[in-house]
């Protein structure tokens, strides 16, 4: 039986068979290994909810809203809100904790949120090769660019982690550096809104237009947590 046509139950079965023979996998097994276990995982997590937990799962925590919602809008580059804007984190893609290679676990230093989650999207696929040159470039259209060239990517795979990654993102950014806390924190008693998809005025009358504002419902979320209120 082919690995692509293996069940959950099969997966578990084989990873267990072999769990002692992992030790002498290659690098490149290892790797294959990985990303077919990633790949089980979101269908397992798929198969046990409906289209709307699917797509907006992680959007209901705002329905308790019993007042009009005010919004503020980010898109300039020189929005402290903004991924694209300068800063310095200092982090590490925390998904690669088994791999054999020791570069999975090491912490970089990122010059944007941008950065961040453009180098944790090649690290999930294990394009270790884009993750080093994506270090390497401050440019974000360039880094933008090198999103596009990830190898083994699955779009199922990064929309099942793109939000937990662009969380850890943000919790880095605005941890790491008072000032921008505290902009974030000013917009307290407004959802956040990428000026992207609130270009247009009606925006928020466009249906789904929550799970298409990714990065601004997160940063809401996590200025949540962080204040006690919204």
């Amino acid at each position: 039986m082919n690995m692509e046509e293996w069940g959950l139950s099969e997966f578990r079965k084989r990873m267990e068979e072999g769990k002692q023979a992992t030790s002498n996998l290659s690098q490149d097994e290892d790797d294959a290994l990985t990303r077919q276990a990633r790949i089980m995982e979101v269908r397992n997590a798929f198969e046990h909810s409906n289209e709307s937990e699917q797509d907006g799962r992680f959007f209901t925590y705002r329905k308790y809203l019993q007042y009009p919602e005010l919004f503020t809008k980010f898109l300039d580059k020189q929005s402290p809100l903004n991924i694209w804007y300068p800063c310095t984190l200092k982090t590490k893609f925390s998904y690669n904790e088994h791999t054999k290679d020791p570069f999975d676990n090491l912490s970089h230093d990122f010059q944007s949120l941008g950065q961040f989650m453009v180098f944790c999207k090649s690290m999930l696929f294990l394009d270790r090769k884009l993750a080093r040159k994506i270090i390497a470039t401050q440019e974000p259209e360039e880094i933008i660019k090198l999103s596009s060239e990830i190898q083994h990517f699955n779009p199922m795979v990064w929309k099942f982690n793109e939000r937990s990654i662009y969380y850890d993102g943000v919790k880095a950014k605005f941890e790491q550096s008072q000032s921008l806390y505290n902009s974030l924190m000013n917009t307290v008693g407004t959802t956040l809104v990428d000026g992207q998809i609130a270009a247009d005025t009606d925006f928020h009358l466009v249906p789904n237009w929550r799970e298409r504002n990714l990065f601004g419902e997160v940063m809401t979320q996590y200025r949540f947590v962080q204040a006690g209120e919204y």
